[in-house]
């Protein structure tokens, strides 16, 4: 099994056009992220990558996720907009009071829309929703959501300073608990 993760993993390196990574931070948490895109024609383009986010609270330890979406601009009417569509999986390590902790876990389906503006300095708006209702969630997991709203610039090819808000969201049986609700700025750089 270790071979074969170690053969898929090389591949999908091998096949990548473009690689970036991020790191995003708030006064409590820090996430980061590594990326890699193949070209799907002259418009679109296949991401897969995995996010880690470290919270600062200790109740909530780690929020782990990896995702897989195609980008195409041929998809919308309006030049420079482009949509996103996708699944991903995500995973989060919950402290309990009884000092046991909970890993619940889900696979929500992502849409999301990406305007770049026709301005000199290229500069990007962007919104993500991921949702998984009941039958993608499992865990102490009834269903999962996420809600991200984004703005960046990239003053240099391949480098972009960007800012955002995100909510990610947990409910099950008549309770619910936002694993992270928070502003936040970053960098980007692809190669």
């Amino acid at each position: 099994m270790r071979k074969l993760s170690l053969f898929i993993a090389c591949a999908a390196l091998l096949s990548a056009e473009k690689q970036s990574f991020m790191l995003n931070i708030n006064d409590e948490d820090l996430q980061i992220g590594y990326e890699m895109i193949s070209p799907i024609g002259a418009e679109a383009g296949l991401y897969y990558g995995v996010t880690a986010l470290r919270g600062a609270d200790e109740y909530d330890k780690m929020r782990l996720s990896g995702a897989f979406h195609i980008n195409a601009i041929g998809l919308t009417p309006i030049n420079g907009l482009a949509a996103k569509i996708g699944i991903k999986a995500a995973v989060a390590q919950i402290e309990q009071s009884d000092d046991k902790d909970v890993y619940p876990f889900a696979t929500p389906i992502g849409v999301g829309l990406i305007y770049t503006l026709p301005v000199a300095i290229k500069t990007h708006l962007s919104a993500f929703y991921d949702i998984a209702p009941t039958a993608l969630c499992f865990n102490e997991c009834d269903r999962y959501t996420e809600l991200r709203f984004e703005a960046g610039i990239e003053p240099i090819e391949g480098g972009m300073v960007f800012g955002g808000w995100r909510k990610i969201e947990l409910r099950e049986e008549g309770w619910k608990y936002d694993l992270n609700k928070a502003a936040y700025v970053g960098v980007r750089v692809s190669f």
